[in-house]
């Protein structure tokens, strides 16, 4: 056992002729590709409008993709008028996943995500100037 302690691992003694071959440099660069591939930052894609109506009783839900930013739209016929608006997104359990501010576009309010939703239901609620709940919006990321 000694004996076999004391001298090197057969795969160790290949090394310095594998490291001498000019094989091993499309390796190298395929494996430093890779790297630089799986690390790049992905590019943020525009925002996916997403218009939000308001129904009586159990409506559809607002269909928006998951996993992109999003740019919701709120019509403003029926809406008592207020001096600011702010939009709050939770999920179904009630958890917040989002909120911001909104701005008033071609007389609708907007507001974009920059923070995409992942898959499942969520409910948006505008707040009036006293956080008054003014509406509320189902919507499912898929």
């Amino acid at each position: 056992m000694k004996l076999a302690a004391s001298q090197p691992a057969p795969w160790w003694s290949l090394l310095p002729r594998l490291a001498n071959r000019t094989a091993l440099m499309p390796i190298a660069l395929v494996i430093l590709a890779l790297v630089v591939v799986w690390k790049h930052p992905q590019e943020t894609s525009a925002p996916v409008a997403v218009s939000l109506s308001s129904l009586r009783g159990p409506g559809p839900l607002a269909p928006a993709p998951a996993g992109k930013p999003l740019r919701l739209s709120i019509d403003l016929r029926d809406l008592v008028s207020t001096a600011a608006y702010r939009v709050e997104v939770v999920d179904a359990a009630g958890n917040p996943a989002w909120k911001g501010a909104v701005s008033d576009i071609d007389g609708k309010l907007v507001a974009t995500m920059s923070k995409p939703l992942e898959n499942g239901v969520y409910w948006v609620r505008l707040y009036g100037k006293d956080s008054e709940l003014l509406r509320e919006f189902g919507v499912s990321a898929k």
